[in-house]
């Protein structure tokens, strides 16, 4: 994966575990979506 073009670790850290937990998530997810259109388009 490479989440570090899209990871911000110091704005992740600055958060509260809750909120550090849900934009992981968010990340991840953004990411994950792109791979899936890159795929679908080529």
């Amino acid at each position: 994966m490479e989440l570090e073009n899209t990871f911000d670790v110091l704005q992740v850290l600055s958060l509260r575990p809750g909120e550090t937990i849900e934009r992981i998530e968010e990340m991840i997810g953004v990411w994950l979506e792109r791979e899936r259109v890159s795929r679908v388009w080529g």
